[in-house]
């Protein structure tokens, strides 16, 4: 199955997320706590992921065996 990951959990993000979870294997990135609470609550696979100017955190492996990367 595929792999699609969703970089970004705004209206457009999640509504990707909500439909594409359906059919494939589909996780969603946030950045706080919170959000990741609320959309797990929800049945979405998410994970906490920061980007900065110059780093990237990501102790989630959120990139890692990814066929399908969405910039939303």
């Amino acid at each position: 199955m595929k792999s699609i990951k969703i970089l970004g959990a705004g209206w457009l993000g999640t509504s990707l997320a909500q439909s594409l979870s359906k059919t494939y294997n589909c996780t969603v990135s946030v950045r706080s706590t919170e959000k990741k609470l609320q959309l797990q609550a929800t049945g979405l696979e998410v994970k906490i992921v920061q980007i900065k100017e110059d780093t990237i955190l990501d102790e989630s492996l959120f990139f890692r065996n990814t066929d399908v990367l969405i910039v939303s």
